[in-house]
């Protein structure tokens, strides 16, 4: 009986060694698969959007408010009081319009104008002015001088911040015989992009008031056919 526990205890260890020995010999199970990483998702592109780009406002011309006017040329009205004379710049108010006269004002005397012989730019208006007023002084002596003669005073051509002296042309014009003098770009000087470009002539005959008349480009100013002075 001992010697069958014996062998019983040897088959054991026998058992247990082979089992010991073989799973020494057998290889690991593979780990288990590892899930790829996470890729980062791309932040979204901010839209780009180019600053806006301010718009230039183009600045506004020297206009008179709507309905008032400014005589280009010298007018004058016959009334039951005698003659009522307007000189060039002039304040006038519409009193109404037809398609080739405009019925003016100045608040006390109507009279009829042509479109083209008013304006509503005030920086015209107030050059205007300022050479009647400074030319009235010089034109009474020039006429004083010789009677029933046309005196040119004075000429000016371009826009209202670039005229410049066109007299000595305008005479030599009048001399060779010309009486409707054009305005338009053969009297010289550069013209200003976009601006309203004028003649202006200042004139007497013999001993009377002098008159400035004024022309736009296109337009042009009868001179009275009297002999001309100071030849």
């Amino acid at each position: 009986m001992r010697k069958g526990f014996i062998l019983i205890l040897a088959v054991a260890g026998l058992g247990f060694a082979a089992t010991y020995f073989y799973l020494q010999r057998t290889a690991p199970p593979p780990p288990p698969p590892t899930a790829p990483p996470a890729q980062a998702r791309p932040s979204p592109i901010a839209k780009m959007t180019s600053p806006s780009i301010a718009k230039t406002t183009p600045r506004p011309r020297n206009l008179a408010p709507d309905g008032t006017y400014f005589l280009l040329r010298y007018h004058s009205v016959t009334t039951d009081t005698g003659v009522t004379g307007f000189p060039p710049g002039t304040k006038v108010s519409l009193v109404r319009k037809s398609d080739q006269t405009m019925r003016v004002t100045d608040g006390q005397i109507e009279l009829d104008v042509a479109p083209s012989e008013v304006t509503n730019n005030l920086d015209i208006a107030a050059r205007l002015a300022r050479t009647d007023s400074r030319t009235q002084g010089q034109a009474i002596a020039l006429a004083s001088a010789q009677s029933n003669s046309l005196w040119i005073v004075q000429a000016s051509w371009g826009s209202p911040d670039n005229m410049i002296d066109v007299t000595s042309a305008i005479k030599k014009r009048v001399a060779a015989g010309d009486r409707t003098i054009s305005a338009s770009s053969n009297l010289g000087g550069n013209s200003t992009s976009g601006a309203t470009n004028m003649l202006v002539i200042t004139y007497t005959v013999g001993s009377g008031a002098p008159i400035t008349e004024a022309a736009k480009q296109g337009g042009s100013i009868k001179l009275p056919t009297v002999p001309l002075a100071g030849r």
